[in-house]
């Protein structure tokens, strides 16, 4: 079997897919804040996205900087150090998400309703920001084409942190 070609987005192209997120049509807004801060977090720390799927609030220590990753690969935990600028946007998401649900949901990241977001509602919602951006092929009937896919964040920052590595 061949394998989908990995796609790694320049820096303009990440910040496109952050503003275009955080433009997403829902009644409260919650919905741009979740994919917006979800799709960043993606970005500037290579989670899967399983992983940051299955973060509960009290996953963040905001207070130390840290996120506890607690269903990794093949069941593992470890604790993610985060850039002092992550952590806040990761605070104003959560102190957003919660004002508008009115209470501390299950999950850190949402839906409007307060529910855990699906891993096929966070690719859905990647796939229509990119089409609105041009990284891909505007879809009829909600279908999501091919292009640039949100596993593809996690190969940009692995590649990014190469580079950086000599």
């Amino acid at each position: 079997s061949s394998r989908v070609r990995p796609f790694i987005y320049s820096e303009a192209e990440i910040a496109w897919i952050i503003a275009a997120a955080k433009a997403l049509p829902s009644i409260y807004g919650l919905r741009g804040w979740t994919c917006s801060t979800l799709f960043g977090l993606i970005a500037v720390t290579g989670l899967r996205i399983s992983e940051a799927l299955a973060l509960d609030p009290a996953d963040l220590d905001g207070e130390n900087g840290v996120l506890r990753v607690r269903r990794g690969k093949l069941g593992k935990e470890r604790l993610l150090p985060l850039d002092p600028t992550v952590v806040t946007q990761l605070l104003s998401y959560a102190a957003e998400r919660d004002r508008l649900l009115e209470r501390v949901p299950d999950a850190f990241f949402v839906t409007c309703q307060g529910t855990r977001l699906t891993d096929w509602s966070a690719r859905y919602n990647f796939a229509h920001t990119c089409q609105r951006i041009g990284l891909r092929a505007h879809q009829h009937y909600n279908r999501h084409g091919r292009g640039p896919r949100i596993h593809d964040l996690r190969h940009t920052f692995a590649v990014r942190t190469m580079i950086n590595w000599y």
